[in-house]
């Protein structure tokens, strides 16, 4: 009776099977592949929507580090034949999270996708919470929206990028058995990352750079920065479309606060702040313009607080699940004109706001006087 063994250095797991041992590998830096027999059955040469469960031809060039790695932590393993080898495909997501819940631009059309091999483990849950999630709005059993998990984390405009979305996905499977520390960074194609109008100003003011919801922001700055002797952006190299900012590599992170090279430059800009003045790049966040004769009974009927207030007012409050009551998020709105109000949110949350706004003009009889429209990238913002 042996346990699942997963191993961090050579990057295998291993486990008892009916009379042998199972041994599976998460390459550290996978190299993209797929086989001519599957694309002869694509008209775009992408992968078909056919292709299901398919088996590839071994590849030693991928597997056998790995295994030579599980030969020297597990030396019987010197003495044993190899009795099957599998080499196919899986899912995986640009963060290598799961994905499951509603769409935002389709209503009534939900996924559950991205189980990279857990499927068999998480089937049964995955399948409760769906079901419920589709006949009841939400999953009763589990108490909880899986907001972690939800398409939504990813910004739809970076998502038509396709060397955004693959690349991504091999950088964040080539960490599955890697250590992972606070505030680290995705290194890949950065360089197609969105962008605040106040990108280069930013950079030339010394900004040392992460990713948010598909933009490059700052983290903090740093004129004189250079990259610590000895360390790489790993995945930087490794893929086209790179930033032309700076970001701390991988290797250079440890469970340290105090002692973290950002500590004193962060401090300082925090005491700026306290003291001082300071601007904050907010141009990623998600704005909606609501407009018409009726732009006041949605806006009021979409959210928690008083809408019916003068031209100039502005509003903090929140919108909520309408049959449950339940918070989705949190919103700015001011009312621009009479009949014209623009919402401000956290920038992961337009999508989310706008499928609301839309399921309220359903519930207040769909034909109304309002037009909704998202104006995120025409509107830059400092605070």
């Amino acid at each position: 009776e042996l346990p699942v063994t997963r191993e961090y250095n050579h990057h295998f797991y291993m486990k008892p099977e009916v009379g042998a041992f199972m041994l599976g590998v998460f390459e550290a830096q996978p190299i993209p592949h797929t086989e001519d027999f599957i694309l002869e059955r694509s008209k775009t040469g992408e992968v078909p929507v056919t292709a299901a469960n398919e088996v590839y031809e071994e590849n030693f060039d991928k597997f056998g580090p790995h295994f030579e790695g599980a030969m020297e932590v597990f030396p019987c393993l010197q003495e044993c034949g190899i009795h099957r080898t599998l080499h196919g495909p899986d899912v995986h997501s640009p963060d290598h999270g799961f994905v499951m819940g509603p769409l935002f631009s389709v209503d009534n059309a939900y996924i559950a996708s991205g189980f990279n091999s857990q499927g068999i483990q998480t089937g049964p849950g995955v399948g409760l919470a769906m079901a419920e999630w589709i006949v009841d709005g939400y999953p009763m059993t589990f108490k909880n929206h899986f907001q972690d998990l939800n398409v939504g984390r990813f910004n739809p405009d970076i998502l038509k990028k396709d060397d955004w979305v693959t690349y991504r996905a091999l950088e964040c499977y080539g960490g599955t058995y890697k250590p992972h520390f606070p505030r680290e960074q995705d290194e890949s194609v950065r360089g197609l990352a969105l962008k605040s109008p106040f990108y280069d100003a930013t950079v030339q003011k010394g900004g040392i750079f992460g990713e948010a919801f598909g933009y490059e922001r700052p983290l903090y700055f740093d004129p004189s920065y250079k990259k610590p002797e000895g360390f790489q952006n790993e995945w930087e190299e490794l893929t086209p479309h790179p930033s032309k900012a700076p970001t701390p590599p991988h290797s250079c992170f440890a469970f340290e606060f105090k002692d973290a090279a950002w500590f004193p430059i962060e401090k300082a800009e925090a005491k700026h702040c306290r003291e001082e003045v300071v601007a904050f790049d907010m141009s990623p966040f998600g704005k909606i313009s609501v407009e018409g004769s009726d732009a006041l009974k949605l806006v009021q009927y979409a959210v928690t607080g008083q809408m019916d207030k003068t031209p100039g007012s502005i509003t903090y409050t929140s919108f909520c699940v309408p049959t449950t009551g339940g918070i989705l998020g949190d919103l700015t709105v001011c009312r621009q004109e009479t009949e014209k109000f623009y919402c401000v949110l956290p920038a992961a949350d337009p999508f989310v706001f706008a499928k609301h706004l839309r399921h309220c003009q359903d519930a207040l009889g769909g034909a109304l006087d309002v037009k909704l429209r998202t104006c995120t990238d025409e509107i830059a913002t400092l605070a």
